[in-house]
């Protein structure tokens, strides 16, 4: 696939083969798809507090920005945004959403039209999981957005599951045993848990209910041994 004059990788975004996956066509053309595209938190917002930090404060003298005020504070500002979403729309793709809070801009577009935004050339792979649409090398996005632009979620759909951390979840807050928590390209599935893919693969945990996990049940249960000493 070509890449236009100007263009950069962006950085993190390199993609190889599933183990054991072979190319076996490219993606149809007209197929339609959407991506997440995940943008910086605003340059001039302070930094987000730790976990760490988030620990020290008591339960009960905790505060909790509004949606509004975490936007405001650690979301993504109004002018990457609008370059972000001006990029997709020179491109063909339709921007079907923006946000600042999450600091994301969501497209839609055909495969012809994404291999030709993002510089890459989607593929149909089958390893020995199944089927997937995927790439292999990175994203290519202009200069100018290479530091505003973070991530772009969806064009990849192999799934990807980690369970190394769901076990240490499980022993903590009792999480179900087939709670599946990982990352992918592949956006987060919103289905239940213990749900499964078209690869037969259990549902990932989106990462921020995972976070919720940690900030607000692991001090609630030290809170609660606490009491019963």
């Amino acid at each position: 696939m070509a890449v236009f004059r100007g263009f950069a990788p962006v950085t993190g975004s390199e993609r190889q083969p599933a183990a054991g996956a072979t190319r076996v066509a490219d993606a149809d053309p007209d197929e339609s798809l959407s991506v997440t595209i995940r943008v910086r938190r605003r340059p001039d917002g302070p930094p987000m507090p730790s976990l760490g930090d988030l620990a020290k404060i008591p339960l009960d003298e905790r505060e909790f920005p509004s949606r509004e005020e975490f936007a405001r504070l650690y979301g993504a500002a109004d002018d990457d945004l609008a370059a972000v979403a001006a990029f997709a729309q020179a491109h063909g793709l339709t921007v079907t959403g923006q946000s600042a809070g999450p600091r994301t801009v969501m497209v839609s577009g055909t495969v012809a039209q994404m291999n030709a935004a993002f510089g890459v050339n989607l593929g149909r792979y089958e390893s020995p999981e199944g089927t997937y649409r995927g790439r292999e090398g990175p994203i290519y996005l202009p200069s100018e957005l290479g530091a505003i632009v973070e991530s772009v979620l969806g064009l990849d759909n192999r799934p990807v599951v980690r369970p190394g951390l769901t076990d240490r979840a499980e022993g903590l807050f009792g999480l179900p045993r087939h709670v599946g928590v990982g990352r992918a390209e592949a956006k987060p599935s919103h289905r239940a848990w213990g749900g499964q893919d078209r690869m037969g693969r259990v549902t990932p945990v989106p990462s921020v209910l995972l976070l919720n996990v940690f900030v607000v049940l692991l001090p609630a249960r030290v809170w609660a041994a606490g009491r019963r000493r």
